[in-house]
């Protein structure tokens, strides 16, 4: 902002000295030079977060828990974060500034909506030894014909293989956070972000304090 304005003094500067027209023609030269780079640089007096790519991001996750939806619900838990449509915490940041929207605009069956679905987002992705725990798990359904088809297969007609190997997982740029720059740059801001829950770690402290 500082070299915003010592640029727009500048150019101030420039144009009086080569100009007889009354002091107060600065002020409409200011004004004229910050309307054209606020136009340029995109500026807002509010410099409110993009809250655009925000719903864009937010609605791709959608598609992407809907899509994940047609093989089976239960299914859901064997999804590898690899395979998100961004990097987890972009989704993230893009959750926090689309609820902020939702908020403004009052629409609060929406913003329940939202919170439902960014559920899966905290609780259900899996980590690399996660998914292989799963795919352990998974077995049982491998035969299981859901809806005419078979789940395995489903699996394999939405993502291309019956699963994700490690090379492919470390490979994905999904399967890496965004850095803190990244997201600055591209919302304008980096909202608190909700830590996911460990529910193994949850279960086995309850247990502890049961027995």
């Amino acid at each position: 902002m500082k070299k915003f304005l010592k640029k727009i003094s500048n150019r101030v500067k420039n144009n009086a000295s080569d100009t007889s027209e009354p002091k107060d023609y600065a002020n409409t030269e200011i004004i004229s030079i910050y309307n054209k780079m606020k136009k340029e640089w995109k500026l807002t007096s509010e410099n409110e977060p993009n809250y655009a790519l925000a719903e864009k991001v937010f609605l791709d996750f959608n598609d992407f828990n809907q899509k994940n939806l047609a093989i089976h619900e239960m299914y859901l838990k064997f999804i590898p974060k690899s395979l998100l449509p961004y990097p987890k915490n972009y989704i993230k940041c893009a959750y926090y500034i689309y609820l902020e929207q939702l908020k403004k605009a009052r629409k609060p069956e929406l913003f329940k909506a939202a919170q439902t679905v960014a559920a899966s987002l905290f609780y259900e992705y899996p980590n690399w030894q996660k998914y292989q725990e799963n795919l352990k798990n998974k077995a049982m359904y491998d035969d299981v014909v859901f809806k005419d088809s078979n789940l395995r297969e489903k699996f394999k007609e939405l993502y291309g293989s019956y699963q994700i190997s490690k090379k492919e997982y470390d490979a994905s740029p999904s399967s890496i956070d965004a850095t803190k720059e990244k997201l600055i740059h591209d919302f304008g801001v980096v909202p608190e972000i909700e830590e996911d829950v460990d529910f193994d770690s949850v279960s086995a402290q309850s247990s502890q304090k049961s027995s």
